[in-house]
């Protein structure tokens, strides 16, 4: 059996599963609750489905990018449990879970994050499944995002995107109520990666950081310039 942990914004949830199918999950909404009610969701959880830390085969558990004190609580605490289970802990990006079920719908899907008023985190994925490039934090007045008949976009931000005007309501953009996240979607990306061998060291995996499409654009003018 599995324990999928996903801590990465202000809805968390958990899952027990087996061989990737879910058996028992909980999902609610924490805010900035994490540290306080992670574990005793746990604990039910594992009474829910009658199982205990030394059933469990391995540990899968969003990266980021997200809230970074939610990231950490759900990674310290999935870290603490495979470590003393002695089992293999897999990391999942939190964009790759909000895009994952939507991948092939259009020649890139675009899972957004939020991270804080104005700016998103942004992860593109092709048809294929390869990551187009690297995840970005978009401050949206002044890098907007562009909607285009290649492009669909996703995720937990996508609704309070619309209202505050930053996408269209569209056939482009799925507006999904929150959670968007399926633990049922984590367990199934984990799984898989576990079976092809893509599990982490426990003692290194940290979390997803992320910089402003705007200090990398300006790192590479600042290249630009050094005298050859």
């Amino acid at each position: 059996m599995e324990l999928s942990i996903d801590t990465s914004t202000r809805f968390a949830s958990i899952a027990i599963s087996s061989n990737g199918e879910i058996q028992n999950q909980l999902s609610w909404r924490s805010k900035r609750n994490h540290s306080i009610e992670l574990m005793p969701a746990i604990r039910e959880l594992f009474g829910r489905n009658s199982t205990s830390v030394t059933e469990l085969d391995a540990v899968f558990v969003t990266r980021g990018p997200g809230s970074f004190s939610a990231i950490r609580v759900g990674m310290s605490t999935a870290k603490a449990i495979a470590s003393g289970a002695n089992i293999p802990i897999v990391g999942v990006s939190t964009l790759l879970l909000e895009a994952y079920p939507f991948i092939g719908l259009r020649e890139k899907v675009i899972g957004l994050v939020p991270a804080g008023r104005g700016r998103v985190y942004a992860g593109t994925f092709r048809s294929d499944g390869s990551q187009d490039s690297d995840y970005r934090l978009l401050r949206l007045q002044e890098e907007p995002l562009h909607p285009d008949s290649d492009s669909l976009f996703c995720g937990e931000s996508v609704v309070d995107l619309v209202s505050e005007g930053y996408l269209d309501e569209t056939s482009l953009t799925l507006n999904v109520p929150a959670p968007t996240r399926l633990p049922s979607v984590l367990a199934s990306i984990g799984y898989v990666k576990l079976h092809e061998g893509k599990y982490e060291n426990v003692e290194t995996l940290e979390p997803i950081y992320v910089y402003s499409a705007q200090i990398d654009s300006a790192e590479r003018n600042r290249l630009s310039k050094r005298p050859n």
